[in-house]
């Protein structure tokens, strides 16, 4: 390798050290390095000269008419490097140009005219100039992997990665170069490599605060939060103005639940870059997290003033004014993310849902059908496609129903306007088919009872069977979009088949598995009704009394169990409460109402006691009258804290 280029390599991997650089952009401003000049254009363009001095030299070296040939054109290269420092890319490329006429064999001149034509933001001559330069030098290593950076910068990943395999075998100490490559290997899909490459450009340059942060980007990605923190530790203490990493390790905090400390990065990330609009939409996600609605809202519009063309933030404030009932503010936002990415399903399916909300069946249908015909995209995508199909099937004109039996018959609407809170209780006991239970029907009377004297609206249904439960549901869900609370009750049989949970109408066979998946109401079939951050949901299941069909299923261990099964994870905006611990049985109880309804009804009313405070004083008070046999259980992914009692709504 020749003096040049070690001295080029050598001065990427310093400066590269010291920059801010974000993943998508580290290599666009790597270009803009300069090699070492060598010495016949030491008069007029030595590295120790300012640009505007080295301008000034090197027009009088032109202007003297004292050089020709390749002198000449070093100078006028000499020149469009110091205007490519002063971003006078126009002014550059005439010089190059220049440069290129009086010296066609100018390997250097043509990568130089290369980087600004790249600066510019035209990359079809950059690719062509950088390989002109290749032909001229196949050894210049930096030519090389500029042109894979281009590659990577139009999507060609393959010709990227090729390049940038070339770039490391013609200089294997070349530390930018693996860390470039990391990036390809990112973009595909395969971390592993992408962590590899980084830790050997650590290897050859440990001051490389680049491939510190994307490494730990990588190593997030993979759920390693703490070795990704210890990786921004690293990349900051290198770098301590370097936001992207601050901001990249608010993230890391962030996933680890950890929001004070990702609050903290994030306010440092903006301070040090008050122009970076993806933390200002970071810390607007943390915020609404908090509960600071008002401050996550004014997070969003900085974001969108610095960056109007990022769907996602419109998307998102959408989501807070539909939160806050300003539908028709909502609307506008989705729209506007909709018209900047025409296959973004989140904006779509949340349209739709502000559509419904608003009355307009046959727009939110629209936009339902237009979420689930398009691949997800987004981190939201698969919500967006769930829930479109969802409320699809909701919205879908009801079959014809035969004359209502006694079970169909045993549902209660609720009169009037449909409320900004709305419950669905139901208790089935009179079972045909399973042993019976008093105290549902108990059960559901009374909690539907409470909830209409705290302001909730209350579709109620008692000894409901397979027909039943589906019309009472399809009521639910159909009136759900309207509703800043939506709660569900149940109380009744309850089992869990193939870790799936299934709530039992009362003429329900199940004799075989597969007959099961007919006869049962499957829970993750409403908790995907349900799933809108916007909302608050409310599911509340006393439902784990014992699987009693268990003898007539299969007797393997699939099958086998009492209770129903915990969730891994819930929606944003939702609460499952147990009657008792995942796979557990709950009592039925003596008296007129189970152990947990009877906490339930003690508690469900109180004014100004938040839910998950109101659910911990239920599990004490069941785990007391049960001398700990029977251990109430919550999952929540609650977005701010939600009352049910009548004085207080919730705070989103």
């Amino acid at each position: 390798m020749g003096n040049e280029l070690r001295a080029g390599l050598r001065g990427c991997a310093r400066v590269s050290s010291g920059l801010r650089l974000s993943v998508a952009f580290s290599f666009i401003l790597l270009v803009a390095l300069t090699v070492g000049p060598p010495a016949a254009r030491a008069d007029c363009a030595n590295a120790g000269l300012a640009a505007d001095a080295a301008i000034a030299a090197c027009s009088r070296v032109i202007q003297a008419g004292t050089l020709s040939g390749h002198a000449l054109a070093d100078a006028y290269d000499g020149r469009g490097g110091a205007h490519t420092r002063k971003a006078e890319f126009d002014l550059a490329v005439d010089d190059f140009s220049e440069a290129i006429k009086l010296d066609p064999y100018f390997a250097l001149a043509w990568r130089n005219r290369a980087d600004a034509w790249l600066r510019k933001g035209d990359r079809d001559r950059a690719i062509s100039d950088y390989g002109s330069a290749i032909a001229l030098d196949p050894k210049d290593a930096f030519a090389v992997a500029r042109r894979a950076d281009v590659w990577r910068l139009k999507g060609d990943l393959d010709s990227a990665l090729d390049g940038f395999n070339q770039a490391i075998a013609l200089a294997p100490t070349f530390a930018a170069a693996y860390g470039q490559r990391s990036l390809i290997y990112w973009a595909k899909g395969d971390l592993d490599h992408a962590i590899a490459d980084d830790t050997e450009a650590i290897r050859y340059d440990p001051k490389l605060a680049t491939s510190f942060n994307n490494r730990g980007m990588y190593l997030d990605q993979k759920g390693d939060h703490d070795r990704a923190i210890a990786d921004f530790d690293e990349a900051i203490r290198l770098v301590p103005s370097y936001a992207h990493a601050w901001r990249n390790r608010g993230d890391a905090f962030e996933n680890k639940g950890d929001h004070d400390h990702a609050m903290a990065d994030y306010n440092e990330a903006i301070r040090l870059d008050p122009k970076d609009a993806p933390t200002f939409t970071r810390r607007a996600v943390v915020l609404a997290k908090k509960g600071s609605v008002d401050g996550a809202l004014a997070d969003y519009n900085e974001a969108i003033r610095l960056n109007a063309s990022d769907p996602v933030n419109f998307n998102n404030r959408g989501r807070i004014f539909r939160s806050r009932g300003d539908t028709d503010r909502a609307i506008s936002d989705f729209s506007e993310a909709i018209r900047l990415d025409p296959a973004y399903t989140g904006a779509l399916t949340d349209r739709g849902l502000a559509y419904e909300a608003k009355g307009d069946v046959a727009r939110a249908r629209a936009d339902f059908q237009a979420a689930a015909a398009l691949p997800p995209k987004y981190s939201n995508g698969p919500w967006a496609l769930d829930t479109a199909k969802s409320r699809l099937a909701v919205l879908a004109p009801p079959p014809a129903v035969a004359p209502a039996t006694p079970a169909t018959a045993n549902i209660v609407l609720p009169k009037g306007p449909t409320g900004s809170r709305l419950a669905l209780v139901i208790g089935n006991g009179a079972y045909r088919n399973a042993p019976q239970l008093p105290n549902p029907p108990n059960d559901a009377r009374a909690v539907a009872k409470t909830l209409r004297d705290i302001g909730f609206q209350v579709i109620e249904g008692t000894d409901l069977d397979r027909g039943g439960m589906e019309k009472a549901l399809l009521e639910f869900l159909q009136r759900a979009p309207t509703a800043s609370v939506r709660l569900l009750f149940y109380a009744g049989h309850g089992i869990s088949i193939d870790g799936n949970n299934y709530l039992v109408p009362i003429d329900a066979m199940v004799a075989t598995k597969s007959a099961a998946m007919f006869e049962l109401i499957d829970i993750d079939r409403i908790l995907k009704g349900l799933d809108d951050e916007a909302r608050a949901n409310v599911v509340i299941l006393d439902a784990c009394r014992d699987n009693p069909f268990e003898p007539r299923l299969m007797p393997s261990r699939s099958t086998r169990g009492s209770g129903l099964v915990a969730y891994q994870t819930v929606g944003s905006g939702t609460l499952i409460a147990f009657a008792t611990a995942p796979g557990n049985t709950a009592a039925d109880g003596t008296g007129t109402h189970s152990p947990f309804t009877t906490a339930l009804l003690k508690y469900i009313g109180t004014s100004g006691m938040e839910v998950n405070q109101m659910l911990t004083r239920v599990r004490i008070d069941v785990a007391t009258a049960t001398e700990r046999k029977q251990i109430p259980w919550v999952n929540s992914s609650l977005l701010g804290d939600v009352y049910l009692g009548a004085e207080q709504h919730p705070k989103r």
